[in-house]
């Protein structure tokens, strides 16, 4: 079984490097990666629903949805069709 990597926001192989000098540290394991993920994906859809409404084209909403991978935007805008 793989050893599973610890995740810092800095870069573990910063604080790898700290150790092998003979400096100690710890890293408090959460969970919490994104703390705007549900309100991100919201506005993404209002944000549809609103191109929606101004009558924008299917062709470039789905354009600007897939190069700014926001899927949420073209599910928003079908929403409102």
């Amino acid at each position: 079984m793989a050893e599973e990597k610890l995740w810092h926001p800095h870069g573990i192989e910063f604080f790898e490097r700290l150790t092998k000098v003979g400096y100690k540290y710890a890293v408090k394991p959460s969970k919490t990666l994104h703390l705007r993920s549900y309100n991100t994906q919201f506005t993404d859809f209002r944000q549809g629903l609103l191109r929606a409404k101004l009558k924008e084209s299917h062709l470039k909403v789905l354009l600007h949805s897939m190069l700014l991978m926001k899927p949420n935007v073209f599910k928003g805008y079908l929403h409102g069709k």
